[in-house]
């Protein structure tokens, strides 16, 4: 497995030293891929779904060009539906495409159906919290134009409009029945039933040390807006790639008592990797001499992309690169928990 991160200019190591780096990728939207995953297909080849989604890892993607990924994937034909989920991940944003696929040409018999009117408007009724603006701009790149289906509507509204509501501590929230009106195209009008605005009343760790939990800045006392625990998980994330435990999980308890919600979060830490042979391409061989001499992790220390990090700014205050573009990946031995850089100076 190949960990991929791009650079346009060396600075911008710099600018990320000076705040954690999985951090930066959440505070400056859009995240990048890290992994599309693809669920459901038996007929479809699943390299042939992820060339067609182009989600490129690494590339910065917002929730309206997954969304935009999985039309795509819809106008193949080939699907009945295809559901997509977002999760944060320690290095950038996991894409799951969950796919249902048409039954083989030869097995349908039926004329095809109509074509379905297309969607105008969405208007909304009865939110505090969320302004409808903010909501039909949500909406608007993806459902515009789009064929009306309520199934499909409703999917969209829980995997679009939910984390709107979630970033304002609401965390209850149901879409009453959808009010059509006109033909082609038509108008919808949601009827929205929030529930209270939450507190994110105590964080609890389990597997790990409570004192990262302060560390980790959680919300606690304030609003539990969902992006700021996501940030918070992403921090104690960084704190465990600092030693090395590049693939930890968390598991997710939530507790609702009255206004106020408590998690608990359990830890598995994972493998400890370390570090193994850097390699180095772009220098001339005297550069890459002198650049060698400043890497100070001997193999076998702890991987943590902070000492990478660190080198390649070492490596540019020296001025030892004659260009200021910088790649590096970490790449994984199948056999061993170690990872081997390679970094490449353009």
């Amino acid at each position: 497995m190949t960990l991929n991160c791009y650079f346009r200019d060396y600075r911008d190591v710099a600018a990320l030293l000076q705040v954690p780096i999985a951090l930066v990728l959440l505070m400056t939207q859009p995240l990048p891929v890290e992994k599309v995953v693809v669920r459901g297909a038996e007929r479809t080849a699943v390299e042939e779904i992820v060339r067609v989604a182009a989600l490129e890892p690494g590339t910065p993607v917002e929730k309206a060009e997954v969304a935009a990924a999985a039309e795509r994937l819809m106008a193949t034909g080939w699907f009945e539906r295809v559901n997509f989920r977002l999760q944060p991940g320690p290095d950038g944003v996991l894409v799951t495409f969950t796919v249902v696929e048409r039954p083989p040409a030869e097995a349908v018999e039926e004329a095809p159906p109509p074509p379905r009117p297309r969607i105008a408007t969405v208007t909304f009724s009865g939110n505090r919290e969320a302004p409808s603006g903010r909501l039909w701009a949500v909406l608007r790149s993806v459902v515009e134009g789009r064929e009306y289906e309520e199934e499909d509507f409703r999917h969209i509204l829980d995997s679009l409009l939910r984390p709107v509501f979630a970033e304002r501590g609401v965390w209850q929230v149901k879409f009453g029945p959808v009010q059509v009106t006109g033909e082609d195209p038509v108008h919808l009008s949601v009827p929205i039933e929030e529930g209270p605005v939450m507190t994110l009343g105590g964080v609890t760790l389990e597997g790990g040390d409570q004192q990262w939990v302060e560390e980790a800045r959680f919300p606690l006392g304030l609003t539990a807006n969902r992006r700021r625990i996501d940030e918070a998980i992403i921090r104690l994330r960084h704190r465990l790639a600092l030693n090395g435990y590049l693939r930890p999980s968390f598991v997710t308890t939530e507790r609702v008592e009255g206004n106020e919600v408590r998690m608990h979060l359990k830890l598995e830490p994972g493998t400890q990797f370390r570090f193994g042979e850097l390699r180095i391409r772009g220098l001339a061989p005297e550069a890459e001499a002198r650049a060698r001499r400043l890497w100070t992790a001997p193999p076998g220390a702890p991987a943590s992309p902070g000492t990478l990090e660190l080198w390649i700014k070492a490596v540019f205050d020296a001025r030892i690169p004659t260009g200021t573009g910088v790649r590096r990946e970490f790449v994984h031995r199948e056999d061993a928990p170690v990872v081997d850089i390679e970094v490449e100076f353009r």
